[in-house]
């Protein structure tokens, strides 16, 4: 299943890196069937401390239809976005959060989406949460 991680300028660095270590720890060590592809507006994508993530893709070069799940790390309440003070809201298909420090939740709450919960606790496990 791919996963596409997109990054918008301002992005938090932290929400972006959980999701590649959680997914990258299951890809790699247990060989779940789960591939993170990053993608921006730009190639280079600029964090919400100017840290530069050069993008695999950039937006006009993907198809919707290649991924199974979109993954936008936060800084979006600028946006619009209302924003509520759970540490964790799954409303049907969307996982969301309300800060960098709950981040790795929504990563392996989508690994169990994805996997199942078996596989994510094992994950989680080794991960040492």
């Amino acid at each position: 299943m791919k996963i596409l991680l997109f990054c918008a300028k301002g992005f938090e660095t932290m929400e972006f890196s959980v999701f590649v270590d959680v997914m990258g720890w299951a890809r790699n060590d247990y060989h779940y069937p789960v591939e993170v592809e990053t993608c921006g507006f730009t190639k280079t994508v600029y964090s919400a401390f100017h840290i530069p993530i050069i993008t695999d893709r950039t937006l006009d070069e993907i198809s919707a239809d290649d991924y199974g799940a979109l993954a936008i790390p936060g800084g979006f309440e600028e946006f619009g976005v209302h924003v509520v003070n759970e540490r964790i809201v799954t409303d049907h298909n969307v996982i969301t959060s309300y800060c960098p420090e709950t981040a790795s939740d929504v990563a392996f709450e989508l690994l169990g989406k994805l996997c199942g919960t078996e596989q994510r606790d094992i994950v989680k496990s080794a991960m040492g949460f």
